[in-house]
């Protein structure tokens, strides 16, 4: 526990304020590691007007519907994301409620954030984002390596565009970036991210410095190595998406590019 506070600056939970079961959970398994964990509690599908958003939505793809669900679960992360900038935090790990950490990466967190840490300062480049769980949709035996964590010996790897918002672990640099980058609702967050290392590759002078710290070496899909996810049984009357939930909408309300407020 102690090791691990001196490597993250704050442990966020996302959490609905209604699904305190799921919560209760993770919190008791976080208490039992000796992880210092703190609910955020995220933005409700409930709360969500679409026709007057507390988040921008715009450029919305030809045949896209967005829900409210998802554009809380964006504009949750965007906050915490806010929090982080705001604090100055250096690092952190975020988690959704339905997420704990397996004992094999939690003995190996601390290497694994020093070891990515020790590879920027080398070569003089922050790395933003990494994913602890993720959809890979690239070859992840090409990937290249940022660092290896010099414990189990993982490749830290640049991660290939991938979805994963689960559990992540999140720079100062990488809050900032995003916060200059996600400045509408125009996707679901996992697409957004992708997409986000698409449009702007790790290698290039601006890029998104997203890594992965999965076992990259014999990749497993959504990384078990890693994480484990409550079962529907655990979770209760939460056990359904939040982001698929709340309304939707396919119209002209929404702005094109050159009505996106900047």
């Amino acid at each position: 526990g102690a090791v691990l506070s001196g490597t993250f600056d704050k442990v966020y939970v996302v959490s609905l304020e209604h699904c305190d079961r799921r919560w209760k959970l993770v919190k008791a398994w976080a208490d039992s590691v000796g992880l210092p964990s703190e609910r955020f509690l995220a933005t409700s599908f409930d709360d969500i007007d679409l026709r007057n958003p507390p988040f921008p939505i715009a450029n919305i793809p030809p045949g896209d519907a967005p829900r409210a669900g998802q554009v809380g679960c964006t504009f949750s992360h965007v906050r915490l994301w806010r929090d982080v900038f705001n604090n100055n935090y250096s690092t952190v790990l975020v988690l959704e409620d339905d997420i704990t950490l397996t004992a094999s990466l939690l003995e190996n967190l601390p290497d694994i954030v020093a070891a990515a840490n020790d590879a920027a300062r080398g070569n003089k480049k922050w790395w933003h984002y990494m994913y602890l769980r993720r959809h890979s949709f690239g070859d992840t035996n090409k990937e290249k390596n940022f660092a290896t964590a010099p414990k189990d010996g993982r490749p830290i790897t640049f991660a290939s565009p991938s979805w994963g918002t689960a559990a992540y672990i999140l720079s100062y640099h990488g809050a900032e970036w995003l916060l200059s980058h996600l400045t509408y609702y125009q996707y679901p967050l996992d697409v957004h991210l992708e997409k986000l290392q698409r449009n702007y590759p790790a290698d290039s002078p601006c890029g998104f410095v997203a890594l992965s710290a999965c076992r990259n070496d014999r990749f497993q899909y959504l990384c078990p190595e890693n994480v484990v996810e409550l079962s529907d049984a655990q979770k209760g009357k939460c056990a359904y998406s939040a982001s698929q939930a709340g309304a939707s909408h396919m119209g002209p309300w929404f702005p094109s590019d050159d009505a996106i407020p900047r």
